[in-house]
């Protein structure tokens, strides 16, 4: 009986990386990251993700005339500006500097790329409509900056994931058993400071029991996805794993 329910575990689990591997393969990491913002703050998400996703596509547009000039290829240029955009995502997730200023820059885009699609850059600058429409994109573009750098930058610090906001802030009461819940349901997602976490309680102990081998496997997958501090952690634990374990560590990359 044991054998068997062993056997189905392992089963489940060989169905689970198949599936996600499947899963993977028709929705891309890219689109992904931008409905994680979306479930999150819908908001929020279009103030960091419109103005940008407009001026880039604009870019790719103006770079490629020739081609954007074929209505069949038009879509191409959408899913390339969403691509770089969720790029940005991932960047600034990781890093501070430019998440400070992909946050400042989102109000300028914005200006920029409304003044650009009003057509404000063919009008007589000294017009009432041009004037009207201006004073308009100014008033926007500021209520759009005081938004972005506010929630914006809490929300690209958190990486769009509400799991990890309240289980950070357990975690760091020291409210061990309501912080890992939280932070376990937002890991199974890919985030990768929930992974960082979960790697710490099991170095420390706190409410798993001490674990160097699950404590490497979560920082390894956390560094795997882009997080250096993880990868720190993870070469710093390395010295008390033996070669079985570091190898299992290596190939298990889910």
């Amino acid at each position: 009986m044991v054998i068997w329910a062993v056997t189905m575990k392992r089963k489940r689990r060989v169905v689970h990386k198949v599936g996600t591997i499947a899963a993977a393969a028709y929705f891309p990491e890219f689109l992904r990251i931008h409905l994680r913002y979306m479930r999150h703050n819908f908001w929020v998400w279009a103030a960091l993700f419109i103005a940008p996703f407009l001026a880039v596509k604009l870019a790719l547009i103006s770079l490629f005339n020739s081609m954007a000039n074929e209505n069949s290829g038009v879509w191409k240029f959408d899913l390339m500006a969403i691509f770089i955009v969720a790029f940005c995502f991932f960047l600034a997730e990781r890093n501070r500097k430019f998440r400070q200023v992909y946050v400042n820059a989102a109000p300028l885009i914005t200006g920029a790329s409304l003044l650009y699609w009003m057509g404000a850059d063919h009008h007589n600058y000294l017009s009432v409509d041009f004037g009207i429409k201006a004073a308009l994109i100014a008033w926007l573009s500021l209520r759009i900056w005081r938004f972005s750098k506010t929630k914006g930058y809490q929300q690209l610090t958190e990486g769009g994931d509400k799991d990890y906001a309240r289980g950070k802030a357990y975690y760091e009461n020291q409210e061990y058993n309501l912080a890992l819940p939280l932070l376990e349901k937002a890991a199974k997602h890919g985030h990768f400071k929930s992974l960082y976490l979960i790697g710490d309680a099991y170095e420390y102990g706190h409410h798993y029991g001490a674990d160097p081998f699950q404590a490497a496997a979560h920082f390894r997958r956390a560094s795997k996805r882009g997080y250096a501090k993880a990868n720190a952690r993870y070469d710093a634990l390395l010295p008390s794993l033996t070669e079985t374990q570091i190898t299992e560590i290596e190939i298990d990359w889910f």
